[in-house]
């Protein structure tokens, strides 16, 4: 793979990295800042970290304040936020 799509490889191998370097977490975690993501995201207004839990509630997501902050963290790490 790495001969035949060199470049496509080094971006899969450089999100890796990144996200081995923003913290070391689990599917449940890393759930929670997809959804907090998609929250942040799509609210055209400005919206706060801890609004956000309101607004996962809309969806049906019962998501603690303290897991939206953890997420909210590593999404910066990302520098996706």
């Amino acid at each position: 793979m790495e001969r035949r799509k060199p470049d496509e490889c080094r971006k899969i191998k450089d999100c890796l990295e990144k996200l081995s370097q923003a913290g070391d977490e689990d599917y449940v975690s890393l759930s929670i800042a997809a959804k907090t993501y998609h929250i942040l995201k799509e609210n055209s207004t400005s919206i706060r970290p801890d609004e956000v839990a309101n607004e996962a509630k809309q969806f049906g997501w019962d998501i603690s304040q303290g897991s939206i902050d953890k997420a909210v963290g590593f999404l910066s790490e990302m520098g996706m936020i």
